[in-house]
């Protein structure tokens, strides 16, 4: 499985607000999940989003015949979910901060470091 992860908001000074936010969106959606890690303090907490390819999608490649257009097809599908993941961020990070505080996660290495210790749990 591949997971496609997208920081949304950093540093968010109501925890509870951002669980309820996370829930929430995760709820509408049809791809993917919204999570809220919360600092051990309890005083900030982080949003993040995922989406998955699953196993099965690569199966169609490596096992057994398949038909003409398949790695396109899923490398059509995997760029969809890319942007899914990017406009997730962007508009979820402007939605989460303006309402809630915080901050975006930096477009810088610190900011990758921060998502992938929040995304690995």
């Amino acid at each position: 499985m591949v997971t496609l992860t997208g920081g949304i908001a950093l540093d968010v000074p109501d925890p509870v607000g951002a669980l309820v936010w996370s829930n929430n969106r995760s709820r509408l959606g049809v791809h993917g999940k919204h999570y809220c890690a919360v600092a051990r303090e309890g005083n900030a907490a982080a949003v993040v989003y995922e989406v998955s390819l699953t196993h099965v999608l690569f199966n169609l490649l490596f096992d057994g015949p398949h038909g003409p257009g398949t790695f396109q097809s899923l490398a059509g599908h995997a760029r969809g979910l890319l942007n899914l993941v990017v406009q997730s961020a962007a508009e979820g990070g402007a939605d989460v901060t303006g309402s809630l505080g915080g901050r975006l996660f930096p477009p810088d290495e610190d900011g990758l470091t921060t998502l992938f210790t929040i995304s690995s749990g």
